[in-house]
């Protein structure tokens, strides 16, 4: 059964231009419907190290790979006001988190996974910070998911560090949205190959 919060995935409303809010949704849904049958080569790729930590930190390696290029592309939309400082700054953040774990990666004996080529539907400033908050939950609830399961006390650490500051992102981005900054009293958790699915419509062939 794909797991509610990747269903939920799928039901996003979103708003904004009507082709930018298609664009979004049927990337969405697309992760939504296949699940973790849908990863491909991006999930063999993180999952290629053997299991234990390498595994997981490859994971969310990927995760941030993503996330950096999100905000690099919106950058490159012509973002304005609070918006664009939020994506400068979070694109900085990304990529120190990248940093970060590619080092980690190696520390735990693997071999950091390539960085693949996105492509993102996004139009506008709205379709965005649609999109964007829907990435930075993901990322919550995925590191929330695997974090639990690294077995280096400064892997969890590590890990714990970076899913704060992905929280604190979203939270961002919903605030520019005019929408509740924490509109859960609990943040829920997907596994890793749920959330390798979602990001799949994401990633060139």
């Amino acid at each position: 059964m794909t797991p509610q919060p990747i269903r939920r995935l799928g039901a996003i409303e979103v708003h904004g231009m009507t082709r930018s809010a298609f664009l979004v949704r049927s990337a969405l849904t697309a992760g939504a419907l296949y699940g973790g049958h849908a990863v491909g080569p991006f999930a063999r790729r993180a999952f290629a190290q053997g299991g234990g930590d390498a595994e997981i930190l490859n994971f969310g390696l990927m995760l941030q790979y993503l996330e950096a290029d999100f905000y690099r592309q919106g950058l490159e939309l012509g973002l304005t006001g609070q918006v664009r400082t939020l994506a400068t700054d979070f694109r900085e953040q990304e990529q120190d988190h990248v940093t970060t774990l590619t080092e980690a990666v190696t520390g735990a004996g693997g071999r950091p996974v390539p960085k693949p080529r996105f492509e993102f539907p996004i139009e506008d400033q709205g379709s965005f910070v649609t999109l964007g908050m829907t990435l930075e939950d993901t990322g919550v609830m995925a590191f929330n998911g695997a974090g639990p399961k690294l077995k280096s006390e400064a892997a969890l650490l590590g890990a714990g560090r970076i899913v704060q500051v992905e929280a604190r992102q979203a939270a961002a981005l919903r605030l520019a949205a005019m929408e509740k900054p924490a509109p859960d009293a609990f943040d829920e958790t997907i596994e890793m190959k749920d959330a390798l699915a979602a990001a799949k419509p994401f990633i060139e062939k």
